[in-house]
């Protein structure tokens, strides 16, 4: 077997295999990713500088594999291209893709000139509009708008900051000629002068791997710190800033490189009542909503397993029934004191509006009574690996 992977990037890899002793054989070539399988690519693209490789030569052994979506330039990836049948590697197929930017302390209350942020990490209608309701009564705490407190300004950023320090993809994001044009009139593309570190000099790739995602990523942070102390100037000593975020890697992994230290509240919620919620609020069917809901709890349950020390799980019940405990918990890994306590009448009242039970209390266990028994046996087995990871009643 003859071959050779050109390069690969964290959009596309490039290359080509042959089996000089079957000229006209298609090689199906295998991708992993981080030691898991990731797509098949098969060599059969014509390659005028591969018609004289041996006699028979016919030229068409290049390989072209595109991502779906580009690799996150926040993780390390170890990728192999492999013949699929035979699992010998293709020369220079192996190769490993550094992440940008370094790993972060844990985050330490900060004066004014450096807020520090807070992220309330959830799938939905697990309780994060209520956790904000009580992070935004500290004094020291900064949460713009008004409940359901949905400003994402560190989710915005981490997109941006993702797309503008990914490698060029000049065939599907944008191209340098088109990048004034009418198409991209709303929106700007990965940048198509960033080569990808495996095609630049040292220097070149220190700067694009390097330089420039510490440069935006330390502007960015600027700017939404900027945002909360123009915004609320009541609060001119709040020590941190509280925004939503999803269970998904990106925003909460751009959060770290841009503030360099995050505090991060993960709710969790049984996923039972969540279908209910879903269906409740979302007017959605609850084999709808499980696909959903199953992802996003996975990706916790995953971060729970890797126990991050600057991450704190809280159960929604725990939210609602043991208001005190909880809190306290919260407000130690937070490092503050305990803030006068809430009104219950205040909370009731934001529940009214955003809430799907007749209370917090009820909305607990309602998938006893709301469910089918085809829908819980359906749940069961769906979210069996979670309930138990997460210590809900099987």
């Amino acid at each position: 077997m003859r071959g050779h992977v050109d390069v690969i990037t964290r959009s596309w890899i490039l290359g080509w295999a042959a089996n000089p002793a079957v000229p006209t054989e298609e090689i199906e070539l295998e991708v992993r990713v981080n030691g898991r399988f990731h797509g098949l690519a098969r060599a059969n693209q014509e390659r005028d500088n591969l018609r004289t490789l041996f006699p028979d030569a016919t030229g068409r052994y290049g390989f072209r594999y595109e991502f779906e979506w580009p690799l996150s330039p926040f993780e390390r990836h170890e990728v192999e291209v492999a013949v699929r049948r035979s699992r010998q590697p293709i020369p220079n197929g192996k190769q490993v893709i550094p992440a940008v930017g370094t790993s972060p302390p844990v985050a330490r209350p900060r004066s004014s000139s450096s807020i520090a942020p807070v992220l309330v990490t959830s799938t939905g209608r697990a309780g994060s509009s209520l956790c904000m309701a009580r992070l935004a009564a500290h004094p020291d705490i900064a949460v713009a708008g008004v409940h359901p407190h949905e400003i994402l300004l560190v989710s915005y950023y981490a997109l941006a900051l993702r797309t503008l320090v990914s490698e060029e993809d000049r065939a599907r994001s944008m191209q340098p000629a088109a990048m004034l044009g009418k198409d991209h009139r709303f929106q700007v593309g990965f940048n198509p002068f960033n080569p990808g570190i495996a095609a630049a000099e040292p220097v070149a790739a220190d700067y694009w791997n390097n330089r420039v995602p510490r440069r935006l990523a330390a502007a960015f942070a600027a700017l939404i710190r900027d945002y909360y102390e123009a915004m609320l100037p009541e609060k001119p000593q709040a020590r941190y800033f509280a925004e939503k975020s999803n269970p998904g890697p990106l925003v909460r992994r751009a959060a770290r490189k841009m503030f360099g230290a995050v505090r991060e509240i993960a709710l969790i919620r049984d996923p039972r009542d969540l279908v209910c919620s879903y269906r409740s609020f979302w007017k959605t069917t609850a084999e709808a909503a499980i696909p959903s809901i199953r992802s996003q709890l996975e990706q916790l349950r995953r971060l729970r397993e890797k126990n991050p020390p600057d991450t704190l799980f809280i159960h929604y019940e725990d939210l609602i029934l043991q208001q005190e405990t909880t809190m306290s918990l919260i407000w130690e890994f937070l490092e503050l004191e305990a803030p006068a306590a809430s009104e219950a009448a205040s909370e009731h009242a934001l529940f009214e509006r955003h809430g799907t039970s007749t209370s917090a209390a009820q909305s607990i266990g309602r998938w006893r009574h709301e469910l089918t028994e085809a829908e819980i046996a359906h749940c069961q087995q769906r979210f069996a690996d979670v309930l138990q990871s997460f210590g809900y009643e099987v």
